[in-house]
């Protein structure tokens, strides 16, 4: 293998690595299922999507819990 085509997948390893941990907003996760974010914090307050709480009425959404929704 040559090395630019060893340093193009390393770089799309990492692109792929970085997207499935992000941690997205609550505006974010609602643009991704496209619903409102009133919605997507009813969904947190739910149960049906986990979501992690940094701060009081801040909420924040891995793409794994994105993708998965009860």
């Amino acid at each position: 293998m040559k090395t630019q085509e060893i340093e193009n997948a390393v770089f799309q390893a990492l692109q792929k690595y970085n997207e499935m941990n992000k941690l997205y907003t609550v505006a974010e996760a609602a643009e991704y299922h496209r619903v409102s974010s009133r919605t997507m914090l009813n969904w947190i307050h739910q149960g049906k999507i986990k979501a992690s709480s940094p701060s009081i009425g801040n909420y924040r959404i891995s793409h794994k819990d994105l993708t998965n929704i009860k």
